[in-house]
């Protein structure tokens, strides 16, 4: 779920300014589930730290490689 997430992030972005609502919307509700995560004494750490790096990897890491590769296609058609 957090990889599609990631993807509709990217799409939301390539839709103008209000891709950046929804992309504010999105890395609210995620730092409130890490603070959930974080405030749970009971779970280990390595548990804390595979949320985190799934996160970083989904929300993050995949929308900006997807706008930068929706990018480079643009300017390959738009040169031809």
């Amino acid at each position: 779920r957090l990889t599609m997430l990631g993807v509709a992030l990217s799409c939301a972005n390539a839709v103008k300014f209000v891709g950046l609502f929804v992309i504010l919307l999105a890395g609210v509700f995620t730092l409130w589930q890490l603070w959930d995560v974080l405030g749970d004494p009971a779970r280990p750490l390595a548990y804390t730290v595979r949320h985190f790096l799934a996160r970083v990897l989904c929300l993050i890491l995949l929308p900006v490689a997807m706008h930068m590769a929706f990018f480079y296609l643009h300017l390959v058609v738009v040169n031809q």
